[in-house]
């Protein structure tokens, strides 16, 4: 009987200690995490707020792609497939404007290029030279580099070795 008894008690101690811990988690989530309500995202930024100047430059890639059709999510890029411009990008996440003043720059690769070619080396070195320059625009803070996967590693690679600046670049797939 004590052993059956001892078995119980600590089975009424630990659904007691998980109770206890439902109740402590219901009493923060009613405490802390239900008051903050979803707020509405403001048309503009607040007046006298100065944005950062950010230049997305795009490269080409997948990432500059679009399907054929909207819910097309396995074959998409390539030849003969549309692509997307970057102030497309920029016109389509009106968000954007919260946060920082965002211009493009387009270093895609001409349409008539192969498929396969790849970034050449007198694209990456317009590229560079581009980067030097924003980087000398005082009003430029930051830059965004959007490329393809294949070889983003290989240019931001090259772009490291190549280009000396201080301000913030982003490489992006």
């Amino acid at each position: 009987r004590a052993r059956a008894w001892a078995r119980s008690w600590i089975a009424a101690a630990r659904f007691a200690s998980l109770a206890m811990t439902n109740v402590a988690f219901g009493v923060f989530v009613a405490g802390f995490i239900l008051p903050l309500r979803a707020q509405e995202i403001p048309a503009l930024p607040p007046p006298g707020l100065t944005l950062p100047h950010v230049v997305l430059m795009s490269m080409g890639g997948t990432i500059a792609s679009q399907a054929s059709e909207r819910l097309n999510v396995t074959n998409y890029g390539g030849k003969g497939v549309p692509h997307v411009d970057p102030e497309n990008w920029v016109h389509d996440l009106p968000d954007l404007a919260l946060f920082a003043r965002v211009t493009t720059e387009d270093f895609r690769p001409p349409a008539d290029a192969p498929a396969a070619g790849g970034t050449t080396y007198p694209q990456l070195y317009a590229v560079a030279h581009r980067l030097q320059e924003l980087a000398k625009d005082d009003t430029v803070d930051g830059i965004v580099v959007t490329h393809g996967t294949n070889t983003m590693a290989e240019t931001a690679w090259f772009m490291d070795l190549v280009v000396n600046i201080k301000k913030p670049v982003v490489f992006r797939r």
